[in-house]
C-alpha cells in the first residue's frame, strides 16, 4: 500500500506545470502601443510683434 502512494506521489509531483510560460508566437503578436501625447503652445506679442510670453504644455495619456 505504501508503495503505491510513493508512486502516486511521484508521479504528481514529476508533472510541470507549464500555465504562465507564454509561447514564442504569442510574443511575437503582441502590439505594444505608445503613449499618445499633444503640445499645447500659447505666445503673447506686444504691440511691435516681439515675443513677451511663451508658455507651452505637453501632456500625454496611455487610455484610450
Amino acid at each position: 500500500m505504501k508503495k503505491y502512494v510513493l508512486v502516486a506521489i511521484t508521479a504528481l509531483l514529476s508533472m510541470s506545470c507549464n500555465g504562465q510560460k507564454r509561447k514564442a508566437k504569442d510574443i511575437e503578436n503582441t502590439v505594444v502601443e505608445q503613449p499618445k501625447g499633444s503640445w499645447k503652445v500659447d505666445k503673447e506679442f506686444d504691440d511691435q510683434g516681439n515675443l513677451i510670453r511663451y508658455d507651452s504644455i505637453y501632456s500625454w495619456s496611455s487610455w484610450y
